[in-house]
């Protein structure tokens, strides 16, 4: 098991041993981005960082800024998040590890069952909704 989560500025500066997983080329269309692991200290599981600008130059929460507002490039961030999501479970980060079951979590990875199929990958999704006060509604242009 694996949990893939973006490395917010947060995570970054709480001091967690993490390395850079070797041999992990991003996607062209990503080129600025990284692959870190660590362990999840409670548990031991692995966890791997997604380092990107998109979310690490982040203050606030990971979705909204300091004054409560919604991050504007919220859609194409997780988007971002779900094809690479779907790239790494396809096989295309060449990494030793790749899942056969790939656990989906609110609205933020809820395009990633979409661009599996789309990268054809032969791996199998769950979509879990927790809270559905948080729909991560956008404008029809956003889509487009």
């Amino acid at each position: 098991m694996r949990i893939l989560t973006p490395a917010y500025a947060d995570t970054l500066t709480r001091g967690f041993d993490t390395r850079r997983l070797a041999g992990f080329q991003p996607p062209p269309e990503f080129p600025k981005m990284k692959l870190l692991e660590m362990q999840l200290p409670e548990y031991g599981v692995p966890a791997w960082l997604i380092d990107s600008p998109a979310f690490s130059r982040r203050s606030g929460s990971p979705y909204v800024d300091v004054k409560g507002h919604p991050y504007p490039d919220n859609a194409e961030c997780f988007n971002s998040l779900s094809r690479v999501a779907a790239w790494i479970a396809a096989g295309g980060a060449e990494l030793e590890w790749r899942p056969d079951l790939v656990h989906c979590n609110e609205w933020h990875t809820g395009l990633i069952p979409v661009w599996l199929g789309l990268e054809n990958a032969p791996v199998a999704s769950v979509f879990t909704i927790h809270n559905l006060a948080y729909q991560g509604l956008f404008p029809r242009a956003v889509f487009d």
